[in-house]
């Protein structure tokens, strides 16, 4: 069989994964996960299973659909190794909705980038033998066919020479992680919408981002219309505050609290940006703001506003490297 691009293999896995499959496993651990009703994954070392109840497989356009699903792992000598074993479409979807206790359902919901055959999982829970639940870190897998199979086999990846699959004592530094992952979620919910649909489903300030805009390019005020629902907002602008409308506006703000990271600084090739950090780029407009979602070795993935009037997920190889981009600004 020859070798699939990347789109047909994309759209060959949204066909495999249709609404007629189902699983079923015969385990306490699908128990815990019905229980919970929670988008955590949880890792059962001792039956070798990840059960993954909210995964959204985001394909070139921005689409989202959701599924669950059970992996298997395959015992190996080096990085753990897991292999997608049944899946299901999942019913419930609150891609767009914002109220509260859907808007935190996004903190962890997986997400599979056929394209570049990423699986990211945010929050995962291993269950050990005795029922004691530790926190892993943020697991990033990697897709090892080279040629889409129905059942893809996937590595977990290590980043920065350190083991990212060793676990580690639920909530360490856990009030930073939930202002990151309130921001991510927040951009995260609005990937596939035009101006008019951001926030749109809000129903409490600052409700839709179109109420704040008037025909211009509208990037550093969706990341500004973010960071204020998330409840972290700008000072110093429009709105009361929280609406800066330039990418240099928001630049500066940043430097005046020290926490823009430029191209020349020193701590540019070292340092490690943060889901929910704001990334600037220079282009002949004046200027052009994101959202940073994950980072994964040498890419960068973020949520930016205003790309072909929509919001999108990107992915960007060797982003230190790129000329393009201005700084980091650390939340």
């Amino acid at each position: 069989m020859k070798q699939l691009s990347l789109i047909a293999a994309s759209i060959l896995l949204m066909m495999l994964l249709s609404p007629t499959a189902t699983y079923s496993i015969e385990s306490k651990s699908m128990d815990v996960i019905q229980e919970d009703n929670s988008c955590h994954a949880t890792y059962f070392p001792n039956e070798g299973k990840l059960l993954i109840p909210c995964v959204d497989l985001i394909d070139n356009m921005g689409h989202i659909q959701r599924y669950e699903v059970v992996m298997e792992q395959i015992l190996t000598a080096n990085s753990p190794q897991f292999l997608l074993k049944e899946w299901t479409v999942h019913h419930d979807q609150f891609h767009g909705l914002l109220e509260e206790d859907i808007l935190e359902e996004f903190n962890c919901h997986a997400t599979y980038l056929p394209e570049q055959g990423i699986l990211f999982l945010p929050c995962v829970d291993m269950i050990e033998q005795s029922g004691i639940v530790v926190e892993l870190p943020r697991v990033t897998m990697e897709q090892l066919d080279s040629v889409l199979t129905e059942l893809p086999n996937f590595v977990v990846m290590l980043e920065n020479k350190a083991d990212i699959w060793q676990s580690r004592e639920r909530s360490s530094n856990s009030t930073v992680r939930a202002k990151q992952n309130n921001i991510v979620s927040v951009a995260y919910s609005q990937i596939g919408f035009n101006v008019n649909q951001v926030g749109k489903s809000l129903k409490k300030y600052p409700y839709g981002l179109a109420l704040y805009l008037s025909g211009e390019a509208w990037c550093s005020e969706f990341v500004s219309w973010v960071y204020k629902v998330a409840g972290l907002p700008f000072t110093g602008g429009k709105q009361g505050g929280w609406m800066l409308t330039s990418s240099t506006k928001i630049k500066n703000w940043f430097l005046l609290n020290g926490t823009f990271i430029t191209r020349t600084n020193s701590r540019w090739r070292t340092f490690q940006p943060n889901p929910g950090d704001y990334i600037r780029y220079n282009n002949s407009s004046g200027g052009h703001s994101g959202i940073v979602y994950y980072i994964s070795g040498s890419t960068l993935y973020t949520v930016e506003g205003n790309v072909g009037n929509k919001v999108v997920l990107r992915s960007i190889k060797n982003w230190r490297d790129r000329v393009d981009i201005d700084g980091i600004g650390q939340r």
